[in-house]
């Protein structure tokens, strides 16, 4: 609930209240990722990415395989000048540490795509492909190989890959 107040709060720029509100949450509750997530992005909009990027650690300390939350510790890290070719080193190493799991993989090409590393997109190609592999069923990562591929001008293949998730949609 304060979770959610939280975000609210944020939503409506008022941010000392959502920042009171997500602290109560994490002193109620300090596993709950929501409440870590949502003080990260706070901070991200309203303080110095440093700090967006430490509470978000620590939401992965406490949850490594939160996908989204080392997604924002990379863009916080981008934000704060870090090349960017450390990020996508530290982007592999996550998904190595985690586990090559469809969602771990899924986590960082999204990233890769929604932080227009155009330099990282053959990687988040490979990370998309793998995910998409070991996918057991259809879904979110099924999604990201076309986006992937059209982000590179890789058309033909793209509208390949987006086969499966059309079928998959045709099942609805």
């Amino acid at each position: 609930m304060w979770a959610n107040l939280g975000t609210v709060l944020r939503k409506l720029k008022r941010y000392e209240e959502a920042k009171r509100a997500y602290q109560t949450a994490i002193d109620l509750s300090p596993d709950q990722p929501n409440a870590w997530d949502g003080l990260g992005h706070l901070l991200s909009e309203a303080g110095p990415p440093s700090e967006a990027e430490r509470v978000w650690r620590e939401a992965i300390r406490r949850h490594p395989s939160l996908g989204r939350c080392a997604a924002h510790v990379l863009e916080a890290q981008l934000a704060q000048g870090v090349a960017r070719e450390v990020i996508l080193r530290e982007a592999e190493e996550w998904i190595n540490r985690v586990g090559r799991t469809t969602r771990s993989l899924d986590s960082m090409a999204r990233f890769v795509l929604w932080s227009k590393l155009t330099e990282g997109l053959p990687q988040a190609e490979v990370w998309a492909r793998e995910g998409t592999a070991a996918s057991s069923s259809p879904g979110t990562v099924l999604e990201t190989l076309p986006l992937v591929l059209a982000a590179q001008n890789k058309w033909k293949e793209a509208v390949q890959a987006s086969r499966p998730v059309m079928d998959a949609a045709a099942e609805y």
